[in-house]
């Protein structure tokens, strides 16, 4: 069953993904075609693990050596992107520069240590730390400026805490149905939601005509 359910948590990240980009490509808007990145990685990290865990006993070690590098790696990029593309929709440009070349150093040396190990604790910092980000940044962006894309951002990732702690725990509902299975179901959730905000990502030149005009008057300004 997990094999299926990997592979459905792909298939609806794929979806995701081509509505994202479709949107971005239509509305020239690079933080939606980032966060389309970000879900069609993690589409790739899901089947990769499906695959893995639902071909253990026929495939080769190196084959499946392959495919756990290929699921880290994705992951450690799909979250990479989801943290650029609110960083570059929010965020003024000194701080998006600041934020993405911290995320990009910090996936150089993720992925530098995955060459060295497979310990998926690795991947679960990595993306902790991307979401905790991305929960501070859509939060911050909610309380300023009341945008439509944070309340759903804010709720995806809150899921997608839900999904790995109840991933973490060992919950299984039934023999068929193991903590892995009900963790990508309720994943599919967060997903949906981190979609409906990404769909809705997009600079607001108003806000940054306005926030110059608070720091020309000494108002002050927050720092998005």
């Amino acid at each position: 069953m997990t094999m299926a359910t990997d592979y459905l948590l792909a298939v609806v990240a794929w979806v995701l993904a081509f509505r994202l980009m479709t949107r971005g490509r239509r509305d020239a808007s690079r933080p939606a075609l980032l966060w389309g990145s970000a879900f069609l990685f993690t589409g790739i990290a899901a089947f990769a693990g499906g695959t893995f865990h639902g071909f253990t006993l026929i495939l080769s070690s190196s084959v499946l050596g392959a495919l756990w590098k290929v699921t880290c790696y994705s992951l450690g990029i799909g979250s990479l992107a989801l943290l650029a593309g609110i960083a570059d929709a929010v965020l003024s440009r000194r701080w998006f520069a600041v934020i993405s070349s911290a995320a990009l150093v910090k996936f150089i040396l993720y992925a530098i240590k995955l060459l060295r190990s497979d310990d998926f604790r690795l991947v679960v910092m990595d993306y902790a730390i991307s979401m905790v980000a991305v929960l501070v940044i859509a939060a911050i962006d909610w309380i300023h400026r009341k945008s439509r894309s944070s309340p759903w951002i804010v709720g995806g990732i809150l899921v997608s805490f839900v999904a790995a702690a109840i991933q973490a725990s060992g919950l299984t509902v039934h023999q068929h149905f193991n903590h892995n299975d009900l963790y990508h179901v309720v994943q599919i959730g967060g997903l949906w939601l981190l979609y409906r905000g990404g769909i809705e990502l997009r600079r607001n030149p108003e806000f940054r005509i306005q926030k110059r005009d608070r720091d020309a008057t000494g108002d002050g300004g927050v720092i998005v």
